[in-house]
């Protein structure tokens, strides 16, 4: 399951979601799959000034939210892969674009200022519930199933396992409460370990968030009028900002080394969001109409006319990029040639004519490409604590698994 919320432009993250369309070539065993890795133009929306953010369940099936021309927040799907788009969801007089969250195509919740929509036939209709003013303006709304969810709001935490028709208190905020006060987080789905910041502060956890410890400080500059932290990643890369008044903003980057010091890279200029790990450890940023690859700057797109990215993410091996009314993507293949049976939360292994999957302590759906890129599975759902086998024919496959938090890819060979 996924939830992305944003109140003002830059505002990351969560997690965004697009597989592989197209493996150009592989061979068996140890050796790698080649694909062309770049960022491409996908769709332009004629009807959206704004896009903000872009969130996908599997290779084809996502979603974009953002403004309309006529100022309107709306939500829109695309069942292939970004090709086509259909509106599912508008409201008027929204001052911010409205956040959501999903189970699959069908179960969709869209939630903005005190109200939650629900529903349950992929936009065709929805259902309001109101949040009292008392447990403040609503922050995120996530389902891990149809009746279970938690909600955060201004002033505290809740829960339901009645679908929303009630709601009880987890955890009411204090003023100083990371939860409340953090503007990003990144923690690893498999160890709970990760990083959290507040304005020019990084924080540590090592408990999935239950508790946060400071660990650095962004250092000041005497020419800056303000400095903050933009985005982090578990992995270990932290960008920050720094402004100057008239003179603008300057962007920085840090690199955590083996021994778990945080350094700042030279002359790096990247601040606003940074996507998962790609591949050999390449993460990426975006300034000054410009993809970078953060760690040796390089360009790896750069955007046409006067275009900008406001958002920007990846899931396993394809990126998304949103900003003005376009949606790009970004597809590298490289990493998918693998011969380890355990991926994070899940253990992939093949079983006589099957493949099987166990998820021990987390849920998620699983599709299956052939290695010309055909789709033979989509959508499989995996429950936490269960094992799924699916039948397959003699062959060599990509298993892709859409995680509650992660995506995972793991190649496989049906003898």
């Amino acid at each position: 399951m996924q939830i992305l919320y944003f109140y003002k432009l830059f505002k990351t993250k969560i997690m965004k979601f697009k597989l592989l369309t197209a493996v150009l070539f592989a061979t068996i065993g140890n050796h790698a799959l080649y694909s062309q890795n770049s960022w491409n133009l996908k769709y332009t929306f004629t009807d959206h000034s704004q896009n903000w953010v872009a969130a996908f369940i599997d290779e084809n099936k996502g979603f974009v939210s953002g403004f309309t021309n006529d100022g309107k927040g709306a939500i829109k799907y695309t069942a292939d892969g970004g090709t086509t788009w259909t509106e599912i969801f508008k409201q008027n007089n929204l001052g911010y674009v409205p956040g959501f969250s999903f189970l699959d195509e069908n179960n969709i919740w869209a939630f903005h200022d005190q109200n939650i929509y629900k529903t349950t036939n992929g936009g065709i209709s929805w259902t309001i519930s109101t949040v009292s003013n008392s447990m403040g303006y609503l922050r995120s709304v996530k389902y891990s199933s149809l009746t279970e969810g938690i909600m955060k709001t201004s002033k505290g935490k809740y829960k339901t396992t009645d679908g929303g028709q009630n709601w009880t208190v987890v955890k009411i905020y204090s003023s100083n409460d990371f939860e409340l006060n953090s503007n990003g987080q990144s923690i690893n789905p498999s160890t709970g370990e990760g990083y959290g910041i507040i304005g020019m502060y990084l924080y540590q956890t090592n408990d999935y968030g239950e508790t946060w410890t400071q660990i650095l400080t962004m250092p000041n500059y005497s020419t800056a009028q303000s400095r903050r932290y933009t985005s982090v990643h578990y992995k270990g890369y932290l960008t920050g900002e720094y402004f100057y008044g008239t003179l603008g903003y300057d962007g920085t980057t840090f690199l955590k080394s083996s021994n778990n010091i945080w350094q700042k890279l030279p002359n790096n200029f990247i601040r606003y969001a940074v996507t998962d790990a790609f591949p050999d450890g390449m993460f990426m940023g975006y300034a000054d109409q410009k993809i970078y690859n953060i760690k040796t700057k390089d360009v790896i797109y750069t955007l046409p006319g006067n275009e900008y990215i406001s958002y920007m993410g990846s899931i396993g091996n394809v990126g998304h990029a949103v900003g003005g009314n376009k949606f790009y993507k970004y597809s590298n293949a490289s990493a998918l040639a693998t011969q380890e049976t355990t991926v994070n939360s899940f253990k992939v292994y093949t079983q006589n004519n099957s493949v099987v999957v166990q998820s021990p302590s987390t849920r998620g759906n699983i599709s299956i490409y052939d290695m010309s890129g055909a789709l033979i599975k989509s959508g499989v759902p995996v429950k936490k604590g269960e094992t799924k086998t699916i039948e397959l024919n003699q062959g060599v496959y990509i298993v892709t698994i859409h995680g509650e938090q992660r995506d995972y890819s793991q190649k496989i060979q049906i003898k």
